[in-house]
């Protein structure tokens, strides 16, 4: 405990201003929706974290070790080895999980979501800096080159990550990837406290053995949230979506009851990935897909009708029909980016096509445009015949969406080939006579 006492006097007044940035972070939080304040202590945070390591770096465990083990006997290497490596990390991540807790104090489900989160991994990047400048500082060399080998090494590792990430995620890969990290993590700590009286192979083997012991921990946590908790509450959701993630697929019809039972939108694009994932179906009634198309999001929204189309889920006409409309006035770029939406849209087109048109007559300049974004994928005479005659509309956002659309359905492009105007007969003709050819069949 001395050298902890030591080591945290010569930090004493950077504590102080910690606590005081903290404070004003919780302040803005509070007051403001602003996230600058929480920039700037993530900054201090990892520039104290620099500062920490470097201090606990400098002291030698050769000479301390045989102190240790005079006052404490066997144990005296253990207890040194928890102060020289484990505690400057530790107190890392209380630092972050302090910041977290305080960053995160208006969100929904707090603290427990936001533990949930820690836990996770979420800010646990501070901590894998910090490690990788201990590498660095501890190999000893000049500050002109062991500046440049940290950022290499700190931009090397923030890129693969994220690599790793976006191929495996979500499934078992995930889970070796963390459980990669751990050992790792105490690989690093054992080897550079102990390699002069540890063999190489030992010290993987106990890092090994660390790291699954604390994967399992960590995973033997949300287990038993997950089984303990109801399911109408966000934090079995999330233990659930969590444990998706991590490849335990067999929770997955618990997660969508879990959303069903909710009733909120929030999680079904994350439900959709895992389905698509793991290969597993999702049994929402129709009523139950309407209802999250309405409360959702555009973003959200345009995954839903992903997966419904892919999966030739048809819902209500009417209530599609009416959602497209009151999207057109409340959210028109939805609308026009939607891709999946017209795609699924289009299949209605067989039972409703006098419908369609009927949109499109009502309908103002927004809803038009998307009705002729919609026929563009639905490949009948009527439809083509229609788009047709939309090309010597006066307006000309009309004529070039039409154009654009017998353009996708018909593979043909007389305006370009030819260098003529879309209003041209010529042109005119060339779409006619296709359709022609799709009326005889």
């Amino acid at each position: 405990m001395q050298i902890i006492r030591e080591q945290l006097k010569k930090i004493y007044h950077f504590l102080l201003l910690l606590v005081l940035l903290y404070s004003v972070n919780l302040g803005f939080n509070m007051l403001y929706d602003w996230g600058g304040v929480s920039v700037i202590v993530r900054v201090y945070i990892m520039v104290l974290s620099c500062y920490i390591v470097f201090n606990f770096s400098q002291l030698d465990a050769g000479d301390l070790r045989e102190l240790y083990k005079k006052d404490y006997g066997r144990m005296g290497a253990f207890y040194l080895f928890m102060v020289l490596r484990i505690f400057p990390f530790l107190f890392i991540y209380l630092m972050t999980v302090i910041f977290t807790l305080i960053n995160y104090v208006q969100s929904p489900g707090w603290p427990v979501e936001t533990v949930l989160k820690l836990m996770d991994g979420r800010y646990s990047n501070t901590v894998i800096y910090a490690l990788i400048l201990f590498v660095v500082l501890r190999l000893k060399i000049r500050p002109g080159i062991s500046i440049p080998v940290f950022i290499a090494a700190a931009i090397i590792y923030f890129y693969t990550d994220k690599l790793l990430y976006r191929l495996f995620d979500p499934g078992i890969g995930v889970s070796f990837i963390k459980l990669f990290k751990f050992m790792i993590f105490y690989f690093i700590l054992l080897y550079g406290y102990s390699k002069e009286t540890l063999k190489v192979f030992y010290t993987v083997v106990t890092s090994a053995l660390a790291g699954v012991a604390t994967f399992i921990a960590l995973v033997s946590v949300y287990f038993i949230i997950f089984f303990f908790s109801d399911s109408v509450r966000r934090i079995h959701s999330n233990t659930a979506e969590t444990l998706l993630k991590y490849g335990f697929n067999r929770v997955f019809y618990s997660y969508e009851k879990s959303i069903e039972e909710q009733g909120t939108s929030n999680d079904v694009a994350n439900l959709i990935r895992y389905s698509e994932k793991a290969g597993l179906e999702i049994s929402f009634s129709g009523d139950k897909w309407e209802s999250f198309i309405v409360m959702s999001g555009a973003r959200d929204a345009e995954k839903i009708f992903r997966h419904l189309y892919r999966k030739r889920i048809i819902l209500n006409y009417k209530v599609v029909s009416g959602y497209a409309v009151h999207q057109s006035a409340v959210n028109p770029d939805f609308l026009s980016a939607g891709i999946f939406f017209k795609k699924y849209f289009a299949l209605y087109y067989s039972e409703n096509s006098e419908d369609f048109f009927s949109i499109y007559k009502s309908g103002d300049l927004v809803i038009r445009r998307w009705i002729i974004d919609v026929l563009g994928y639905v490949h009948d005479y009527d439809s083509i015949s229609f788009l047709i005659s939309r090309l010597t509309d006066p307006d000309r956002k009309i004529s070039e969406k039409a154009y654009e659309s017998l353009k996708q359905l018909t593979k043909l492009d007389p305006a370009g080939s030819d260098k003529k105007d879309i209003h041209d007969l010529d042109v005119v003709d060339r779409f006619s006579e296709y359709a022609e050819k799709i009326r005889k069949r």
